[in-house]
């Protein structure tokens, strides 16, 4: 919110749950002056990311009600064969919704804080990006950082093989995958294989209850609030790692955000 005109009143900024969180790792007093300004825009991003994340849950609870209310209106009483099985798809926007905004916050972020990580090992601002690039054979998000700290880095940041293996092994492990689907909706409009809200209709059934139908599955097979879970706490792991190897910045001041701790991150809600 740097665009706020102050000239004539002074500023009083209250902030909401996931701008705290983020402060966790992205507190101005954390940094160098001159990193300030990206150490914020680290912050805006991942409280965006946590957004989408919390929104996620109650969405997905949404969709499982309202399409139970449209199977008990229109989809009871029918008389059909038994094969071919036939199963009721939910479309809905909201939970595509909160989809949408947490690959595009994620992959957002990882490029803003490729800026931090040069910035602090050049010990001067620098543009960075986690664009995509050959490691050992292999395209991998984040081929581009993990290049440059293994060949450009300055001997000053001793630290810099490290941090390149870090981001290579959560590259390998979850982060090129994301940045596929994330890849998927940008080129095509959608996540190929994502399956919805969903429920095996029954012949002359007279009701459906919420244990009848399926939850959101991922093309990988992963339940869609599993997947997500996994996915912040492996970005929170990632963010807290990675600032550890830098000695140029208070990291006394770094708290970790656990998961699943009363007033942190919430866990994904079954309900």
């Amino acid at each position: 919110m740097k665009n706020i005109d102050s000239k004539d009143h002074m500023v009083f900024m209250l902030i909401g749950e996931e701008k705290w969180h983020s402060f966790y790792y992205f507190s101005p007093q954390i940094y160098p002056d001159y990193l300030k300004d990206i150490a914020n825009s680290c912050s805006d991003r991942f409280a965006l990311t946590l957004h989408y994340y919390y929104q996620l849950q109650p969405a997905i609870n949404r969709d499982k009600k309202d399409c139970l209310i449209q199977l008990n209106r229109n989809c009871v009483n029918l008389n059909f064969p038994s094969s071919p099985e036939r199963i009721a798809y939910y479309h809905s926007i909201s939970t595509i919704a909160c989809i949408h905004g947490f690959l595009y916050s994620v992959k957002s972020f990882l490029d803003i804080i490729s800026s931090l990580w040069i910035s602090l090992a050049c010990e001067k601002y620098q543009d960075g990006n986690f664009s995509k690039k050959n490691i050992d054979g292999e395209i991998l998000s984040g081929g581009s950082i993990i290049n440059w700290l293994n060949r450009s880095s300055p001997a000053s940041f001793t630290n810099s093989n490290s941090l390149a293996e870090l981001i290579e092994l959560n590259s390998k492990k979850w982060i090129t995958e994301m940045v596929g689907f994330r890849d998927g909706l940008t080129h095509k409009g959608e996540i190929s294989n994502l399956l919805p809200v969903r429920v095996k209709m029954e012949a002359m059934k007279k009701k459906y209850e919420l244990s009848d139908l399926l939850d959101p599955i991922m093309p990988n097979k992963i339940p869609v609030r599993e997947y997500f879970f996994q996915a912040i706490t492996n970005l929170n792991s990632l963010i807290f790692e990675s600032l550890t190897l830098f000695e140029n910045i208070k990291r006394d001041q770094i708290k970790n955000l656990s998961i699943g701790k009363e007033s942190e991150l919430k866990v994904p809600n079954n309900g």
